[in-house]
């Protein structure tokens, strides 16, 4: 017997889904298990699976994320007439009210993070986990050799900051902090940091050492 045209979306759409999960399920196993962020990481721990750090495993997840919400609000949009039909012999009334209100509750949760507090990184918490409080009772003293031209380096800045601010090559402050030739250029390196087991004091040292090996003798 043929397959009409709407099983077989059905199908694709629920083979996508099924598929999306799988690898939402592998890379979570991956960045719990495995490849584990710079804090909980020691000597002989792997940095990479397949060439891929945990960055970008992280961003594996994402996507297989987006392809299972929509793989599953397809599903729901195909099935839409089955689901109405179904809630309202179970609630024996009207079942809009009850879907819309599940639709606001669901952009809700995927919504409220950017309706909480942030907060920022900064070098106290790079260091030791310390609070912007701690930052402010025990004041860091800016000396000449911290300082990059002026400009002084946190967990905030991206490498490609950082190069623009004091004209450092990335790929020299890569060479010199021995990271791998693919990290991430546009990454706060304080998540860098916890990412690959540095001290931004180091990268700091780093800088200032390439700096002056740039300047005119």
């Amino acid at each position: 017997m043929a397959l009409s045209s709407k099983s077989k979306i059905n199908f694709l759409v629920d083979a996508v889904g099924y598929f999306a999960l799988m690898v939402l399920i592998g890379t979570g196993i991956i960045m719990a298990f495995i490849l584990l962020p710079g804090r909980e990481r020691v000597v002989g721990d792997p940095t990479s699976i397949m060439g891929l750090t945990r960055h970008d495993w992280g961003d594996v997840h994402f996507w297989a994320s987006i392809a299972f919400l929509a793989a599953i609000l397809l599903h729901i949009i195909l099935h839409w007439s089955w689901i109405v039909s179904v809630l309202r012999t179970m609630i024996q009334g009207n079942p809009y009210p009850l879907l819309i209100v599940t639709f606001v509750v669901s952009i809700l949760l995927i919504a409220f993070p950017f309706f909480t507090p942030w907060g920022y990184e900064d070098d106290e918490v790079e260091r030791g986990g310390r609070g912007r409080s701690a930052m402010q009772e025990e004041p860091r003293v800016h000396d000449e050799e911290s300082m990059s031209g002026g400009f002084f380096i946190r967990g905030r800045n991206t490498l490609m900051e950082i190069e623009a601010e004091t004209g450092v090559n990335v790929e020299r402050i890569l060479e010199a902090m021995k990271l791998p030739s693919n990290t991430p250029r546009n990454e706060r390196v304080g998540r860098l940091s916890q990412e690959y087991n540095f001290e931004i004091d180091t990268l700091r040292d780093v800088v200032s050492k390439l700096q002056q090996s740039n300047s005119p003798k």
